[in-house]
């Protein structure tokens, strides 16, 4: 997997549109209640994962994520589908190439070597974020940690 890092400055916050579920973070897929919905996804059409604990310390049937989409701001959403806001601010950004089986150890990589080694601080307040970001014929997935 092919991965570039960096820090970046997210100017505005986005708002998203997500199903909350308990399990491993492995298992997690959209879910089906965002396909079709054209008129309150936000174009481009980018879905989401937010992981909102950490499967070091938490047992992994426990483990809350996130599957959504980010939406416009004047979207009403649909019964059952609940809204978050990804915070404006600054992140580190690992962009990664390739299949998704390889993204657990790309988050290991960013925790236990890059972040460590740049001398910044994690904001754990925030949770840590995917995105989905593939084009035809490759697979790409930003992932992002809030920086204080």
């Amino acid at each position: 997997m092919a991965g570039s890092i960096e820090i970046v400055e997210l100017c505005e916050a986005r708002r998203y549109a997500f199903v909350e579920r308990l399990g491993p973070y492995e298992e997690m897929r959209l879910s089906s209640a965002f396909s079709g919905e054209e008129g309150f996804v936000e174009p481009p059409f980018l879905t989401l994962s937010v992981w909102l604990d950490d499967p070091d310390v938490i047992s992994v049937g426990l483990l809350r994520s996130r599957s959504g989409v980010f939406v416009r701001d004047d979207a009403t959403l649909l019964t059952g589908i609940e809204e978050g806001v990804i915070r404006a601010g600054k992140y580190a950004k690992m962009r990664c190439v390739g299949p998704y089986q390889d993204i657990p150890e790309a988050w290991k990589f960013l925790y236990g070597v890059w972040l460590p080694h740049q001398g910044v601080k994690v904001d754990v307040s925030v949770p840590a974020f995917e995105v989905y970001a593939s084009r035809t014929g490759e697979i790409v997935t930003d992932l992002f940690v809030a920086l204080r």
